[in-house]
């Protein structure tokens, strides 16, 4: 990836997952955590329940995100399911790109 400071990668990381969610976002979709570095970036995308659509849906979000990246780094899109009652966490060295309100 072309040199940049942390603040410059996390703007274009968090700028490119804002426009890859367009249009994949469904009801059962709890959040999105992302983590990265200059050769990786890492998404897992907390499910309330487990669908073979979903997975689809991740791959044409990689794919947008790869769009923006190129060949200058490697991705890795997990799918989590994690029931509503449940409480959703962080793990270290995530953020939130999307997280659903829940009562």
């Amino acid at each position: 990836m072309m040199e940049m400071d942390p603040t410059q990668l996390r703007v274009r990381v968090m700028m490119s997952f804002q426009r890859a969610l367009l249009g994949v976002v469904t009801p059962s979709l709890r959040g999105v955590s992302v983590s990265w570095d200059e050769h990786r970036i890492r998404a897992r995308f907390v499910y309330e329940a487990d669908d073979s659509r979903h997975v689809e849906l991740v791959q044409e979000t990689e794919t947008q995100v790869l769009a923006d990246f190129g060949a200058e780094v490697v991705t890795d899109f997990a799918i989590e399911v994690t029931p509503n009652q449940s409480t959703l966490a962080l793990n270290e060295g995530e953020v939130w790109v999307y997280l659903r309100r829940e009562a």
